[in-house]
């Protein structure tokens, strides 16, 4: 569309007449005018036009229009069938949609409120009494399961080693010991046999007196080819005097009670190994009392790792004082009594035996013997205290006495109880359970907070009894 006016007119035109320009579409031969279209009259205001030159000719048919629009007053006299239909099919279809949405969210947080969540809890406290019971039993190995008649119930031994090494210092005293060895006596006399006395002396070739320890019989000479071959046997020898003197590397020793006769030269003795122990004053030496020590020691420094391995492996066993036993099984050291060595190696082999059993089983045993007064009675809570304990050697039977206090009451069907009381509010549930004379009390929890009575549906019940 195309707006055509003369320029040269707009300009001489007087202010008191307003302009008529035709806005019409501009066509030639080539171009037919649309049918059914007529010409667009604008009438254009001496003010506009005397604005027309700061102003495109597009801005001025703008301005025209949108004060012709403030001006548009609306018709009231317009026939109700002009409006639009405020109930088109299209809008009732959509408020139908609505309405059923809203219905369907009011049902589905009716079935969440009334259904879902709605929870019960009872928690029922039944009338309860307490029974006591002292009385004495038997565990035993040999014994496989509870006897209620002859009190007995099964026991199992329990055994661990543990092998420890420790160093030891040794005690400093005044020591006067006498050395001690062995030797080998030969008898190149006769192939008779010599009888030798305890105590008899055996000189070493440096002047050290050594003693026999116990008597002896030299046995007697071989004769082979016409030849007599000496016949021998070991002793132990222990010096005459104390001192480190007399710990003496191995040499050969006469006998001087043989001296001035033939047996001197026929009877003699040879060490292999030197002598040891000899000592005299205040030195450092291994003793008794260093070697108990240190047995005692090697007992109690594992005493703490066997009763940590007992408990792991002993696992719904009970062990009563004077149950278990801890035996130093094997021992050595690394030197011998009187060795003056300022310490010492002891390795001790310690074995735990201990006799165990359930007291699950001595729990069962008294409530047998309760329940035959009250039958009608289950146990809540049962507390056990002990008396002494009496354990043979072998550690496979032992009796002791017992206390056992018992909780009993009257056993409550927690499944008929909840079909009872479904669909039943607080008031109802405590006038059906009133006469129950199995229950002390009860507790109602319902949940959430609008909900007044029990849900009909068993899944949402809980009854617990305390």
């Amino acid at each position: 569309m195309q707006i055509w006016y003369n320029t040269s007119k707009l300009s001489n035109m007087s202010d008191h007449h307003p302009l008529v320009v035709d806005i019409k579409p501009r066509h030639d031969s080539t171009s037919p005018q649309r049918e059914g279209r007529d010409p667009i009259e604008t009438l254009y205001s001496k003010e506009d036009l005397k604005n027309s030159n700061s102003l495109s000719h597009w801005e001025l048919f703008k301005k025209k229009k949108e004060r012709n629009n403030e001006e548009e007053v609306p018709d009231t006299h317009a026939k109700p069938e002009d409006n639009p239909n405020p109930f088109s099919p299209r809008k009732r279809t959509v408020l139908y949609i609505n309405i059923a949405i809203g219905l369907g969210c009011l049902l589905v947080v009716w079935y969440v409120a009334t259904v879902l969540l709605p929870r019960a809890t009872i928690t029922v406290h039944a009338q309860q009494t307490i029974k006591s019971l002292t009385s004495a039993a038997t565990a035993s190995t040999a014994v496989h399961e509870i006897d209620t008649q002859n009190q007995t119930i099964p026991a199992k031994v329990f055994t661990l080693t543990r092998t420890l090494t420790k160093e030891y210092t040794t005690t400093k005293e005044t020591s006067t010991q006498k050395a001690r060895g062995s030797i080998t006596i030969y008898n190149n006399y006769s192939t008779s046999p010599q009888r030798l006395i305890a105590t008899t002396r055996f000189l070493s070739l440096d002047g050290k007196l050594f003693r026999l320890d116990t008597g002896i019989t030299v046995p007697g000479a071989k004769l082979v080819g016409g030849k007599l071959v000496p016949n021998f046997i070991d002793a132990h020898v222990t010096a005459d005097q104390p001192g480190a003197s007399f710990n003496i590397a191995p040499t050969t020793f006469t006998i001087p009670g043989f001296k001035g006769s033939a047996r001197y030269e026929g009877f003699y003795g040879k060490s292999t190994q030197t002598m040891s122990g000899g000592s005299e004053g205040n030195i450092q030496a291994v003793n008794a009392n260093d070697i108990q020590h240190a047995k005692t020691d090697i007992i109690n420094s594992v005493q703490t790792v066997l009763n940590t391995e007992l408990t792991e492996k002993s696992k719904g066993y009970i062990f009563l004082n004077g149950a278990t036993d801890y035996t130093l099984t094997d021992s050595s050291a690394d030197h011998a009594l009187g060795d003056a060595v300022s310490s010492f190696k002891f390795t001790g082999t310690v074995e735990l035996r201990a006799l165990g059993f359930k007291e699950d089983d001595v729990k069962t045993l008294a409530q047998n013997l309760l329940l035959q007064e009250a039958s009608s009675l289950e146990s809540v809570d049962m507390t056990l205290s002990y008396g002494t304990l009496r354990i043979n050697d072998a550690r496979t039977l032992a009796a002791f006495s017992y206390e056992a206090k018992d909780m009993l009451r009257t056993p409550i069907d927690t499944k008929a109880l909840t079909h009872a009381i479904l669909g039943k509010n607080t008031d109802e549930i405590k006038q059906l359970l009133s006469t129950d004379t199995a229950i002390e009390s009860l507790k109602i929890s319902l949940w959430p907070f609008w909900v007044t009575s029990v849900p009909k549906n068993s899944a949402k019940v809980s009854v617990a009894i305390d």
